[in-house]
Order: C-alpha cells, then structure tokens, then sequence
C-alpha cells in the first residue's frame, strides 16, 4: 500500500506531500549539496531527493530491496549519500552540481549488508554492521573494504545489532550491543581496539539516548539509566 511523505507544521494543516512509494523504516535526513538543501528519503524501492521546501521531486534511484528492509539512516559525506541493506547490500550515489544529479559510484552485495545500525564516517573512510562479518570498514569513494572485526563488537547472529557513535571529534565510539553491553573503542583504518566493556542491561535492540555523563537504554522488559562515570550506580525501572 503506497503512503506519501508528508511535511507539516506543529499547528496548521499539511504543508506539502510528495513520493508514491511506500513507507519504509529509514528515517529521512536533510542534507546540503552545492549550497541547496535537499531530505533524502530511502523507500523499500528507491532512494529519493525532495526539495524540503515544497516536496517537489529532484532525483532518484532505484532500490528494490527484499521484504521492505530500507532501515539503517543514510549518511552523507563528500557528496556521496550510502544506503545499506539487510539482504541487498549498500549503494553509494554521488550527488552533481545540479540538484537533480545523481548517480551510483559503486554498490557491494557482498561485504557491506548492514541491518539496523546507522553507519559511521570519518576520514574517508566508513564503518557498518555487516550481517555476517560483523562491523567492516570500507572506503567511502570507492567501497574497498579495509577489515572486519569477525564480529567481535557484537555476536553473530541471524540479526547483529549494535548501535555506534562518536565521542567527540576524535576516534573513539561508544556502541551498544545485542546484548546489552555498552562498548567504548576506537575505530580507524587499522583496525578495531577495544578499551573497555561492561554489561548494563539485557537483549536489547533499541536505541539508548545519551544525555551528559548519563545513558538511558530500554529493552522489551525494563529501562536503565546508567552513569558514565567510573564507580556510579545503576537505576533500574521494569516495566
């Protein structure tokens, strides 16, 4: 069943609605491209640019992917927008000049099949939860892999997940894993160093939120607020 992207203000009506694809689970970002915004929004069958404006439509580039698995955020760096999925593998378009340019640079089905997790960038390089070799890093211009971690940030499983981000301008990430592990390692093209792990609540696939020196994580059974400070305690509320 097809569902339009609807753009509206907090009080009013509809503003705009654009695309006939149907929804998928990707979040949209807003991107700026040769001094325009553009929101690139990934459907279960293309990939889209929409003028934020007034949904008007720039570009696109199909993207079939199998049970409606356009989940991870795109990125965007260099003026290069990735997509990655589940059973189909990562795309990566270069946006031109005009705001209707837009072509694939290089795809891979094989290495980089991320599941849920956004991917990273830093340094021309990009880092993403493949299904089956665990988290990879790869060259962004040209999507050569680098090296897989043989999933030791998160277990090999029919769905890995983790979620990454960034600590600061340097290389250091903080992840949480399936298995309610909270993870601080670094992350460049030499390969993975893990420095610390501890355990602060269960299976969990959600995202945790991050607030000061504090982490808030749920899973399907309890939430968890959990101090970044060395020797801290844990509050604990079940659902």
């Amino acid at each position: 069943m097809g569902a339009s992207w609807h753009c509206s203000w907090i009080r009013g009506g509809e503003v705009w609605n654009s695309l006939p694809d149907a929804a998928g689970y990707a979040t949209p970002i807003v991107i700026e491209s040769s001094g325009k915004k553009q929101l690139v929004c990934w459907s279960p069958t293309n990939i889209h640019g929409v003028d934020p404006t007034n949904g008007s439509h720039l570009w696109r580039v199909p993207f079939d992917v199998h049970y409606g698995t356009s989940i991870s955020t795109p990125i965007f760096h260099k003026q290069i927008v990735l997509v990655s999925s589940y059973y189909d593998g990562s795309k990566a378009i270069r946006l031109g000049q005009q705001v209707t340019e837009a072509e694939v640079i290089w795809e891979d089905r094989r290495n980089l099949r991320g599941v849920m997790a956004q991917s990273l960038y830093r340094d021309e390089h990009a880092y993403l939860l493949d299904k089956r070799h665990g988290l990879t890093c790869f060259q962004l211009l040209t999507g050569k892999k680098i090296w897989d971690d043989e999933n030791e940030l998160t277990p090999k499983g029919r769905n890995p997940q983790a979620t990454m981000i960034w600590l600061g301008d340097e290389d250091r990430v903080i992840a949480l894993n399936a298995d309610g592990e909270l993870i601080l390692a670094r992350l460049n093209p030499s390969g993975y160093q893990e420095q610390s792990r501890t355990n602060i609540i269960g299976e969990i696939w959600s995202h945790p939120a991050y607030a000061g020196d504090r982490v808030y994580a749920r899973s399907d059974h309890e939430l968890v607020c959990v101090s970044l400070i060395e020797g801290s305690t844990v509050e604990t509320y079940f659902a």
